[in-house]
């Protein structure tokens, strides 16, 4: 009763009663593993993130328990871990000149980049600094060329520039991003929906 009292007043709700909540939500969660504290958690986390129903928050609830994301250090190193890679997007959308907010077709595009692409943050940089002003789909197009042809690092894909001609710059550039796609890109930048509704 205490829980569900404390969750209530995390998300701003007010019940008489919470017998039907406790049925319904707390002993579920408990018995799904999920500990008190980081129930408390992820109330919180909902209130932020503008989830304030009760059936909001079991959807969260569900998909970070689906993550093995049932303790306290566990949702807090999860939540670190996904503003710090926030905070990098952050850092490439300036180098972009683009002001304003990540929003979840960054991340896919990042998690694109560096999961399923495998580059890494020099390979990006690199890509980035060849799409100034141009956007966050030039750059993805970029990338996703240099994984077709295999590159994977700064010297391969700097080797590769080097040799590209004028006349392909100039291709590539009318290039449409639905071009550029892959199917195994497309498919990278839906497998993690449920994670980038928590974003």
């Amino acid at each position: 009763m205490s829980l569900a009292r404390e969750v209530n007043r995390a998300l701003g709700l007010y019940y008489d009663s919470v017998d039907s909540e406790i049925d319904t939500y707390i002993i579920p969660w408990l018995n799904r593993g999920v500990k008190p504290d980081a129930i408390k958690q992820i109330a919180e986390f909902c209130f932020k993130n503008s989830i304030k129903t009760l059936e909001g928050m079991n959807d969260t609830v569900q998909k970070f328990a689906k993550l093995g994301l049932t303790t306290l250090p566990a949702i807090n190193a999860y939540l670190e871990e996904v503003m710090a890679t926030d905070d990098r997007i952050k850092s490439l959308l300036q180098s972009l000149n683009l002001d304003r907010r990540v929003n979840s077709f960054d991340r896919s595009f990042y998690r694109t980049w560096t999961y399923t692409f495998g580059f890494d943050d020099e390979v990006i940089d690199y890509a980035v600094s060849l799409s100034v002003g141009k956007g966050m789909q030039y750059v993805n197009g970029i990338l996703t060329s240099w994984h077709q042809h295999g590159f994977k690092t700064l010297s391969e894909v700097q080797s590769a520039d080097a040799k590209v001609s004028e006349k392909d710059k100039k291709a590539f550039k009318r290039k449409s991003f639905s071009e550029d796609i892959t199917g195994e890109s497309l498919s990278a930048l839906f497998d993690n929906l449920d994670d980038v509704k928590f974003f």
